[in-house]
């Protein structure tokens, strides 16, 4: 038994320095910058062909846990109905941070995240043409002239994010927009509003799948 605990103790005393290393080597914070792209416009434009949105992101983890975010875009939307045509182009700017609960554990590279955000967006829509059929009063053709629109909101979320291999990372995060101001004395609702969501919504829920490549830099 004495035997027995004298091997269990050297055998600690030898894994110790390495684990230490180990634990070490994990704890190293290095700032890096990212880019990524939002990939998740192509998963929308599946579902909503009428509607499509390009997305990049910059990220720079300045300290361990956190990153800035900044993230700009731009919406397409072509909408064609027997009864109307609706056309809208805009962008949008959102700017925030993460934070990496992750940070210190023996996964390097690997991110669970909670982010929050502010997001404004801004878009010029019109309808074309609008075509009223009435059996009783007449048929009536009609239109809506171009307008602005604007849009102010607060997004919490959380997610994923992974390396895949080199410095390429793939992630998904979950997101919940609450509108806080909009554009008044507006005579159409938009569609939908750059990098929000449903125009006709005051909070909605949105799912974000993208590419990221990182910058590692220092010592």
């Amino acid at each position: 038994m004495k035997n027995i605990s004298k091997y269990f103790f050297i055998l600690i005393l030898a894994i110790s320095p390495g684990v230490k290393a180990q634990e070490a080597e994990t704890l190293v914070f290095r700032q890096n910058v990212s880019l990524g792209y939002d990939v998740s416009g192509f998963a929308r434009k599946l579902i909503e062909p009428e509607v499509f949105m390009h997305g990049i992101s910059a990220g720079f983890e300045w300290r361990p846990n956190w990153t800035a975010s900044l993230e700009l875009g731009t919406l397409g939307i072509d909408v064609q109905r027997d009864s109307h045509q609706y056309l809208a182009s805009g962008f949008f700017v959102r700017s925030g941070v993460n934070y990496n609960l992750l940070q210190k554990t023996s996964m390097p590279g690997e991110e669970l995240f909670v982010s929050f955000r502010y997001g404004f967006g801004s878009l010029a829509h019109e309808a074309p043409n609008i075509s009223i059929i009435d059996p009783y009063w007449g048929s009536l053709e009609t239109s809506l002239d171009p307008a602005r629109y604007s849009a102010h909101w607060a997004e919490i979320g959380g997610g994923l994010k992974t390396r895949l291999f080199w410095n390429i990372y793939i992630g998904w995060d979950l997101r919940i927009r609450l509108k806080l101001a909009r554009s008044s004395d507006i005579e159409m609702e938009p569609y939908y509003i750059s990098g929000f969501g449903k125009g006709k919504n005051n909070s909605v829920v949105m799912l974000h799948y993208s590419v990221y490549y990182k910058f590692p830099f220092g010592k």
